[in-house]
């Protein structure tokens, strides 16, 4: 086993660049685990510089650990670039089995559906990813793969949560609350030491 071992934290389920993200959990990941490659640049012709080890799930990130070749001069040349930092960017190939538009795994902002289910195909160590956390999208023929815009983004954006909506009924209700005391202590009917009972007495009949 080599010594030349760097963790990397590989995706995350934050929106990318492109405007789309994936689910973790729905990245199967047993057939790369039966040869857990690094290549670089996505050129999967080349040699491998290493393997991927301790690959794992853990709240909604990709970690592990890549255990460089140290036989192999470029393999101890980029660990070298990743352990003083002028490189720090991985990059992982998945072929797309599933997208979904429904309204649960989009989130603000999003234009492309969300990966649900995918395989991983290798992981890459590159120089400039093409997006934040970035994901390369292929067909088993290793094609590109392309989502499609989300038909409803308008619904996704205006879509609230009800702990949302309430959230934002509450501050509304306070707001009117303190507004209707102050103008009440404006006309000298409300003392400066009655102002907080009488706000969370507005409060209470509202509800």
């Amino acid at each position: 086993m080599s010594d030349l071992l760097i963790d990397f934290l590989i995706v995350d389920e934050t929106i990318n660049r492109y405007g789309y993200r994936i689910l973790i959990d729905g990245i199967s990941i047993d057939g790369f685990l039966k040869n857990p490659v690094c290549c670089v640049q996505h050129n999967t012709y080349d040699v491998s510089i290493g393997r991927w080890t301790n690959l794992r799930k853990e709240d909604g990130k990709l970690l592990g650990t890549l255990e460089f070749d140290a036989d192999d001069d470029t393999a101890k040349k980029l660990y070298n670039k990743y352990k003083k930092g002028y490189m720090n960017a991985v990059s992982l190939s998945i072929i797309p089995i599933e997208e979904s538009e429904d309204p649960k795994y989009l989130l603000p902002g999003q234009t492309l559906p969300t990966v649900t289910k995918s395989e991983l195909l290798e992981i890459s160590l590159v120089t400039i990813p093409g997006q934040k956390n970035a994901v390369k999208l292929v067909k088993p023929d290793g094609s590109e793969y392309k989502l499609s815009l989300i038909t409803n983004k308008k619904t996704m954006e205006n879509n609230k949560t009800v702990e949302q909506m309430q959230q934002e009924l509450n501050e509304l209700q306070k707001l009117n609350a303190e507004n209707l005391v102050k103008l009440h202590q404006q006309r000298g009917v409300v003392q400066e030491d009655e102002i907080d009972a009488l706000v969370l007495l507005a409060l209470t009949d509202y509800k």
